[in-house]
């Protein structure tokens, strides 16, 4: 059970990570750009309490676009990288949630980020939404989705680290 608690917390942060992105960028990276078959996947390394990490592999992809929203699909993908298990989702196109209090930002600034065998510059937002809580977001235009390179939340019990592993399109291979 904890372990499913973990998987749907990840997938509830790849989200509003996403989302957090598309608002705090400038010019905005938002999900007004995204076009069928648009997809990342990130690896995501969970601890809860300080135990053992629980990691897990997600790739969402937007699978259908209306004038005022998309729908993503979220596969948990198994060891070798094929897709075990299904949710999809809907995510407005106007009316984005931020990840957390954007007002709190601690400090912001340009970082480059490994992913694969490619280097993206990144712009990064190191925020604190709350006492005893971190959150670290780098994303890049040259990711879908919202941008998300990167994510590292932190609080007192649970930590967890969200790394773009791919990213592509229905219309480019596979990136990096």
């Amino acid at each position: 059970m904890r372990v499913v608690r973990i998987i749907l917390y990840s997938f509830a942060l790849s989200l509003c990570a996403n989302c957090f992105a598309a608002e705090s960028a400038h010019p905005p990276l938002t999900l007004k750009d995204s076009k069928v078959g648009d997809w990342v996947e990130y690896r995501i390394s969970s601890t809860v309490n300080h135990g053992s990490p629980v990691v897990t592999r997600l790739r969402n992809t937007v699978t259908e676009k209306f004038a005022d929203k998309v729908i993503v699909q979220t596969a948990s993908l198994d060891e070798v990288g094929k897709p075990a298990h299904f949710t999809a989702s809907e995510s407005r196109l106007d009316t984005l949630a931020a990840f957390g209090d954007v007002t709190k930002q601690r400090e912001t600034g340009k970082k480059d980020v490994v992913v694969g065998h490619r280097t993206l510059t990144c712009s990064f937002i190191i925020a604190e939404p709350e006492a005893e809580k971190s959150v670290a977001i780098f994303y890049s235009p040259e990711v879908p989705l919202g941008g998300v390179v990167r994510i590292d939340t932190k609080t007192k019990t649970f930590t967890s680290e969200q790394i773009l592993t791919a990213f592509g399109s229905a219309e480019t291979p596979a990136k990096p």
